[in-house]
C-alpha cells in the first residue's frame, strides 16, 4: 500500500512538473509573440513620425513661400493704389481696376488658406505630442 501511495504521488508530481513545463514554454511563446508586436509598433511609430515631420516641413515650407508672395503682392498693391490716388481716377473703375480688386481678393484668398494651414499645422503637431505621451506610457 506504501508503494502504491508512493507511486501514486511519483505520478502526480510528475503530471504537476509537465503541466508547468508547458506552462512555461506558452508564457516563453507569449514572450516573444509580444517582442515582435512591441517591435513592430515601434517601427510603425517611428515611420508614423518621419511622415508627420515631412508633413510638418512641408506646411513650413508653404507657410514660408505664402508669406513670401503676400508681401509681394501687398508691394504691388500698395504700390498701385497709390499711383490710382496720385492721379485722382479712384472714381473710374476700369479694367485695371477690376484687376486690382481680383488682386485684392486673390490675395484675401491666400491669406484665408494660409491660416487654414496654420490650424493643420497645430493639430499635426497635437497628434505628434499625443503620440509622444502615447509612446511614454508604453515604458
Amino acid at each position: 500500500m506504501t508503494e502504491n501511495l508512493i507511486d501514486e504521488m511519483l505520478n502526480k508530481i510528475n503530471q504537476i512538473t509537465n503541466s508547468l513545463d508547458i506552462t512555461i514554454n506558452k508564457v516563453g511563446k507569449m514572450s516573444g509573440d509580444i517582442d515582435k508586436l512591441t517591435l513592430t509598433f515601434s517601427k510603425e511609430i517611428v515611420s508614423l513620425t518621419e511622415n508627420i515631420r515631412l508633413i510638418i516641413e512641408v506646411l513650413r515650407q508653404f507657410r514660408v513661400k505664402s508669406n513670401e508672395k503676400l508681401g509681394v503682392l501687398s508691394k504691388e498693391i500698395n504700390a498701385k493704389v497709390k499711383k490710382l490716388w496720385e492721379k485722382k481716377s479712384v472714381e473710374h473703375i476700369t479694367e485695371q481696376h477690376q484687376k486690382n480688386i481680383n488682386i485684392i481678393k486673390q490675395v484675401s484668398s491666400s491669406v484665408t488658406d494660409t491660416l487654414y494651414y496654420t490650424q493643420l499645422l497645430s493639430v499635426v503637431q497635437s497628434i505628434r505630442e499625443l503620440m509622444g505621451r502615447a509612446l511614454q506610457a508604453n515604458k
